[in-house]
């Protein structure tokens, strides 16, 4: 079918929808526009088309009864009481411009509710199959929590297509939200599920193409609102919405709402991705702040088909703010959103506003470039974090950073001060110590230096004003300025787009361009960039050993700096090696007690940690910890963290005695100073609890960890990275109870709000997966365990690697739950790769390999292959008894290797044992 024909058809399929003549003449007007030979063809099928409908109901009664006959037939495979597979129909519960929802019942293989969708009559083509066939088989790839399962799919006994989805028991999301008078920020994380959800689709390549509040259902789980997307791929797999000229179904009713359509989408383009839905988000966003959407579909609907296309393609809507301003129902809309008016337009006017109008820019290029960067901007608004659609103004990335962290705004004004008055300040001091003799002989000479130092700080300010105004602010500037990247430009690329000139321009003024490679440095750690900011921290290095001094501070803080980036790299021995270096020239310079020394004695037991060199850690920890306690108040933030890292090592090294005193000594410290509420505290008491845990106190780490869980659910809130953290801890408390059954549902519940709130790969919900699995298998139920460890060996493996830690521990995990489901040589195959990856990256004698090793071992044991056990734990023994190993894992192996041995020799068993 060429594309002539395809539009006459489209048109034609329309135009008999429609059943006011007038209306239809309109329509076919606009559709055709200009094209008189395509409106000639297709008023000749409708001509034939209304003699064919007036012959069919004349009063011939063969004819009349056959018509009956036909329109009987084709309805009966799905009514109420009929059979369509393993599913038997209910009811009708629905109805769309695509199909027919129906209530059925599932009999086999298990027996439950669902949702049956049948594709209306009339659009049951041989195209329209054989997109269906292809289709299923992409929706039966996604796996989310916020998407309404598609189960099974196929057609009817006469070829109608049909769906089998998950039965949703929920209303609309604009519903559910101002019946239940949920605020802005409810409502924003509400919507964060449906982003999620929409960017897992994405991933499938799967596009939605109707994205409304009708197909965003809300319901109740845990007293929490749940999300679930529905109608996932079924206008693609109908080709309803293939070519969008299609508007209308029976009684000239659009399909779906125009409203919510991208101008793409709108004007029929064959050119649709992923933009389109983020479009379509933004709408619903739109409606959810102000009860409105950025056109009104009854206004809409009374246009011409053409007007309609041209206003969503060219009208630019009003924002968000200044649409709720002029509302009649103000109060109202308030008052559904938990707010007043004044109020509600204050929290919705510049980021919302934003956000929202980046969504549902007219050329895509602009918009959010998927579905999850539109929730990375809300969660940052949501944390008084820049957002990315937010015009890139100093004074606003300053507000939000003194909103989001008070505490640390002097922090920042250092950073933001040493641009410009530590340059000038440093160069212009050295001016005057170059020029101090000369300004002592004569009043002339003092004339003349004065001059030229004001000379010299003018040029000095210039040079750092240019570098920030012309390279850094000028990237914010429209497309073809000099320097311009357009007003929507990422701090990320502004911040890129600079790096040339810090690097070309300024070879003569050395001290500026250490400060500036300095300030870069920073700027590229906070962006995540370790690479680019150690590239920047290192030429800093060179620049201020060689101007300023090997020990001058500002080389010392860059060496700091430094460390750190190669610390985040994994480059672990080059960070010891200069925190090393960093540590003995602050000792020499500044002495064993300053602040900046202790702070880095920290640092360096923080690396020896990385190296897995635990007691150089300690006793480099024990000694900062004298230190810090002679020269600083108890409750200094330098000691309390000297306390908190030191406890840490206390636990690395076995010695959990002394762990839990000092983390009760720490927490004592802190709740002394701002009070027994204080969330700040939270961490803490999970360190506290963990150590109860170690000695045997599980009564006092119950009752900790409940303590804790409610403190962070009052303080933090439900969704809070340390409640969800504090869940998890009791759940392992509840299982040293013997309470299976409740740690069971504070695990689920943690993979559950982490599933929603990061999505189904982030490192965090894969380790509530893998908690999970590990309570499946206390409950004795490793069939449940094995599909969430398979899940996550699977995306650790794509993520990760092979050899990553976090990898490995998955490895060990499900090869005990294949070796309890009898599958013991996919059990070995894992234990060996386990064993020969951690041998390779820690060596023989780690801890950890020597764990696998042990492993390895019981699994030829168990499949007796003894002997090969017997090499194997003679070997581990060896190398427990000579490594950091505890003797607690000696004496097992030990045991471990002395049954293997009586196994194959009984007369080895010693008397009285049998």
């Amino acid at each position: 079918m060429n594309d002539d024909t395809r539009q006459i058809d489209d048109i034609f399929a329309a135009a008999i929808d429609i059943a006011s003549l007038g209306e239809r003449n309109r329509f076919v007007e606009s559709a055709c526009g200009e094209n008189h030979e395509l409106k000639s063809r297709v008023q000749r099928l409708l001509t034939s088309h209304d003699r064919a409908e007036g012959f069919l109901e004349s009063s011939a009664p063969g004819l009349a009864g056959l018509s009956q006959q036909m329109a009987v037939q084709r309805s009966f495979d799905v009514s109420p009481g009929s059979t369509i597979g393993a599913y038997r129909i209910v009811k009708q519960i629905g109805e769309g411009g695509i199909g027919t929802v129906f209530l059925a019942e599932q009999s086999e293989p298990v027996r439950r509710s669902v949702a049956l969708k049948v594709i209306k009559l009339g659009m049951d083509t041989q195209q329209v199959i054989q997109r269906f066939e292809a289709e299923r088989q992409a929706l039966a790839l996604m796996n989310h929590p916020n998407i309404a399962r598609v189960f099974d799919a196929g057609t009817t006994a006469i070829g109608r297509p049909y769906f089998v989805m998950e039965l949703v028991d929920g209303v609309p999301i604009s519903e559910y939200c101002d019946s239940n008078r949920l605020d802005i920020r409810q409502r924003l994380l509400l919507f964060v599920q449906v982003c999620q959800a929409v960017h897992h689709a994405h991933q499938k390549g799967l596009i939605h193409r109707d994205i409304k509040p009708g197909n965003v259902l809300v319901s109740t789980v845990d007293d929490q609102p749940v999300a679930k997307v529905i109608d996932f791929g079924i206008a693609k797999a109908t080709g309803a919405h293939a070519r969008d000229k299609t508007l209308f179904t029976q009684g000239n009713q659009l399909i779906g709402t125009i409203e919510y359509m991208s101008p793409e989408q709108a004007e029929g383009s064959l050119d649709i991705d992923i933009r389109t839905d983020v479009y379509s988000l933004g709408v619903v966003l739109y409606e959810l702040l102000t009860g409105r959407t950025p056109f009104e579909g009854s206004d809409l609907r009374s246009k011409a088909y053409g007007e309609m296309q041209r206003i969503i393609r060219e009208t630019e809507p009003e924002k968000p703010s200044t649409q709720i301003s002029k509302l009649e129902s103000l109060a109202d809309v308030a008052r559904q959103r938990g707010s007043d008016e004044r109020s509600l337009n204050s929290a919705i006017k510049g980021e919302l506003d934003w956000i929202v109008m980046k969504c549902i820019e007219k050329d895509r290029n602009r918009r959010y470039e998927s579905a999850s960067s539109l929730a990375a901007d809300i969660f940052h608004f949501l944390a008084h974090e820049p957002v990315s659609a937010a015009a890139p103004s100093a004074r606003y990335r300053l507000q939000k950073f003194i909103q989001r962290n008070k505490a640390k705004v002097l922090a920042a004004a250092i950073i933001l001060l040493s641009l410009v008055a530590g340059v000038i300040g440093t160069t212009w001091g050295l001016i005057g110590e170059r020029h101090a003799r000369q300004r002592a002989t004569a009043a002339a000479v003092a004339e003349k230096l004065a001059k030229d130092t004001a000379l010299e700080r003018e040029r000095e300010s210039r040079a750092v004003l240019d570098f920030v105004e012309q390279k850094v602010f000028a990237a914010a500037r429209p497309q073809g300025q000099e320097g311009g990247l357009g007003h929507d430009v990422t701090l990320r690329k502004a911040v890129e787009a600079a790096l040339p000139f810090v690097q070309n321009s300024f070879k003569d003024q050395p001290l500026v361009e250490t400060r500036l490679r300095q300030t870069m440095g920073l700027s590229f750690w906070y962006l995540g960039d370790s690479n680019t900011a150690a590239e920047q921290f290192e030429a800093a290095v060179a620049l201020s050993a060689k101007h300023l001094g090997p020990d001058h501070p500002d080389t010392l803080a860059c060496m700091g700096n430094l460390a750190t980036q190669y610390a985040l790299q994994g480059r672990f021995t080059e960070a010891v090696a200069l925190r090393e270096k960093t540590l003995a020239l602050q000792t020499t310079k500044l002495g064993r007690e300053h602040k900046a020394t202790l702070n880095s004695m920290n640092n360096l037991a923080n690396s020896y940690d990385d190296q897995g060199r635990e007691f150089e850690a300690l006793t480099l920890r024990e000694e900062a910890l004298v230190l810090m306690r002679k020269t600083l108040d108890p409750d200094d933030p330098l000691t309390i963290k000297g306390m908190t890292n030191l406890s840490l090592s206390y636990q690395n090294v076995g010695r959990q005695i002394d762990a839990l005193k000092l983390r009760e000594e720490t927490l004592a410290i802190v709740r002394s100073k701002f009070g027994t509420e204080y969330a700040g505290a939270i961490p803490m008491m999970n360190g506290l609890g963990i150590s109860y845990d170690e000695v045997g106190r599980d009564e006092d780490a119950l009752k900790l960890r409940e303590e804790t869980l409610n403190l962070a659910k009052a303080k933090l809130g439900m969704q809070h990275p340390m409640t969800l953290w504090a869940m998890n801890n009791l759940a392992i408390s509840y299982d040293d109870a013997g309470r299976d059954e409740e740690s069971l549902a504070l695990r689920q519940e943690v993979l559950a709000r982490r599933t929603t709130l990061l999505g189904p790969e982030h490192p965090d919900t894969l380790d509530a997966m893998h908690n999970l699995a590990a309570g499946y298998q206390s409950l004795d139920r490793p069939a449940d365990a094995l599909k969430l460890q398979e899940r996550v060996l699977s995306v650790r493996r794509a993520q990760l690697g092979e050899d990553h830690p976090d990898t490995l521990r998955s490895m060990r995990n499900l090869a005990r739950t294949y070796h309890e489901l009898g599958r013991d040589a996919e059990a070995l195959d894992l234990r060996e790769k386990t064993y020969e990856l951690r041998r390779s990256k820690l060596g023989a004698d780690h801890p950890d390999t020597l764990m696998s090793q042990h492993d390895l071992a019981q699994i030829l044991l168990q499949m007796g292959r003894v002997d090969q056990a017997l090499v194997i734990l003679e070997d581990c023994l060896e190398r427990a008894a000579h490594s950091v190993a505890d003797q607690e894992f000696a004496a097992h192996v030990k045991n471990t290797r002395d049954s293997a041995a009586r196994a194959v020799n009984p007369a080895t068993t010693k008397p009285g044992e049998n």
